[in-house]
């Protein structure tokens, strides 16, 4: 195999092909030009399709084998990624594609390459000119990122901007979401007035949208900012019952004080 025009490439029990490089080279230079659109739009759509399979595999128990594989393709995300981002001619629904592939990559971005991840998903919002409930979930997880990256004044800018387009579409889940990472921006910087605030508006959204998961999430990240701020009777019940409603929490915490409902 080796003296053929083909090699293969064994990583993690797979085996790759590939051509050899000068006869990709020869390939591209020769080839038709109608040709060449064709197989480079057939590559996008075979990237980005693999990209969103094993993303879907970050939460099986496949995930360190997983995280493993997409570091070893990384290459072909980034070309396809920057594919889309070049300015060349790449139909809409592709690019909204890029972007949903770079959402769903968020776990990897956050324990491998939290600036890379919030790159890419910034520069794919301009190209796919998403709809607004896409670029809320985008904003997001970039926003996110640019908490983890300590940027606490990108990650504000950020959240803000998607709280305002979940407040518009009426999501309540997604306000919920973005109070409770503003609240752990304002908390980061020493703001525990604005980060308490922040997450008891946090808890009210999302009993509203009743996804007690979210809720139970909230009334944890509020349990432990009351914590650090020495009202350690009024934290307990967040770690004793995480899926507490709003109304619940406010009449056993009577240090907090509850958002209008």
């Amino acid at each position: 195999m080796d003296a053929s025009l083909v090699q293969a490439r064994g990583a993690g029990g797979t085996i790759c092909y590939g051509l050899l490089r000068s006869v990709t080279v020869h390939t591209l230079e020769s080839a038709d030009r109608w040709r060449l659109d064709a197989a480079r739009s057939r590559y996008l759509d075979a990237v980005l399709a693999r990209t969103g399979e094993l993303a879907d595999r970050l939460v099986t128990s496949e995930r360190s084998a997983t995280l493993r594989r997409i570091d070893h393709e990384m290459p072909h995300v980034r070309a396809a990624f920057g594919q889309v981002c070049s300015g060349e001619e790449v139909h809409r629904s592709t690019a909204t594609t890029a972007l949903e592939a770079a959402v769903a990559l968020s776990d990897y971005w956050l324990g491998r390459h939290p600036a890379e991840g919030m790159e890419w998903l910034g520069r794919l919002i301009v190209a796919a000119d998403p709809p607004a409930g896409l670029r809320a979930e985008a904003q997001i997880r970039r926003g996110h990122l640019a908490y983890w990256l300590t940027d606490f004044a990108a990650a504000t800018d950020i959240l803000t901007e998607a709280r305002q387009i979940f407040v518009g579409l009426g999501d309540r889940l997604g306000e919920g979401r973005a109070l409770r990472r503003l609240g752990a921006v304002a908390a980061a910087t020493d703001d525990v007035v604005a980060a308490r605030k922040l997450l008891e508006e946090s808890i009210v959204r999302l009993d509203e949208a009743g996804v007690e998961v979210e809720t139970g999430t909230s009334l944890l990240h509020l349990g432990s900012l009351l914590a650090d701020m020495g009202v350690v009777a009024a934290a307990l019940p967040a770690w004793s019952g995480p899926s507490l409603s709003r109304r619940q929490a406010a009449t056993r915490w009577p240090g907090a004080t509850p958002s209008p409902l």
